[in-house]
């Protein structure tokens, strides 16, 4: 704290007045510490820090000088890769912009759908007790995982008297392979593939492209299939009305263990139909 707060580094050779109260999480007591400053002429970026303890040589002015040396050189590469880093989060956000404006422009109400569903999962998330890590993908996942449609026929899901026959519904079903063929250009969406593909796999194997089965199926691409289904039921469509959430919820318990994984509907129960939550 002194070290990033001041700004500067600092050798502290075998003080005993921090022998007490001074643990290493690595080598127990600490007796000798070097705090160098990880910094650019722009910012701290943080601090390098080495202890040594009682039954150690103690830290000398060259050991902290080479630190000091070393710090200020990686911190060169540190700031390079946060630059890096922000320019690929930069070109992530903007490339899931552009996907939603094609898939606004192509369909409005399944570019809106997506971003209910990733409020859903988002909600699921949460009580799941997910990583940051995991809801990156997820968020990732479930505002594309219909990316695919913009490659159907025009109207197939939108307009009333369009009848999902046979072939309608084949081309339907093609919907995920398509969003992974659009998706797999874009280096940024790799984490979203499997949600995108699997996200109408079923609990006991009836579901496609793949007929994945239980734990088969990414458990991240679990998640969005139950919030996919709570959306579609609860906002009228062309070819049905919108059900209370209450319903919706208990059409999702009745099909636990067969198209649903039932972990994730016990989570939907538990935070019940009347939570503002939703």
């Amino acid at each position: 704290q002194r070290c990033f707060g001041k700004g500067e580094s600092f050798l502290c050779q075998d003080n005993e007045a921090i022998r007490p109260s001074s643990v290493s999480t690595i080598r127990g007591n600490m007796a000798s510490i070097i705090c160098a400053l990880l910094r650019s002429p722009r910012r701290r970026l943080g601090v390098l820090h080495l202890s040594r303890g009682p039954q150690q040589a103690p830290f000398s002015q060259a050991d902290f000088k080479l630190a000091d040396a070393i710090a200020a050189t990686v911190s060169v590469g540190i700031e390079s890769a946060i630059g890096v880093e922000k320019q690929r989060e930069q070109f992530l956000q903007e490339a899931i912009a552009l996907a939603r404006q094609v898939m606004t422009v192509r369909d409005a109400a399944t570019a809106e759908h997506c971003q209910r569903v990733w409020g859903i999962a988002l909600i699921l998330a949460d009580e799941l007790h997910l990583s940051s890590a995991e809801k990156h993908q997820l968020k990732l996942g479930a505002l594309l995982h219909d990316l695919g449609k913009i490659s159907l026929p025009a109207g197939l899901t939108s307009k009333p008297g369009v009848r999902l026959n046979d072939d309608n519904n084949k081309k339907l079903s093609a919907h995920p392979l398509h969003g992974v063929a659009i998706a797999e250009k874009i280096s940024g969406f790799a984490l979203a593939l499997p949600i995108i593909r699997s996200h109408h796999e079923c609990w006991d194997g009836s579901g496609y492209p793949d007929g994945l089965k239980g734990e088969e199926i990414p458990r991240l691409a679990r998640v969005v299939a139950v919030a996919d289904t709570l959306d579609n039921l609860t906002n009228e469509k062309f070819d049905q009305p919108a059900v209370a959430f209450g319903q919706a919820i208990a059409f999702v318990q009745t099909e636990s263990g067969r198209k649903f994984d039932p972990s994730i509907v016990a989570v939907v129960q538990r935070i019940g139909a009347g939570n503002a939550r939703w």
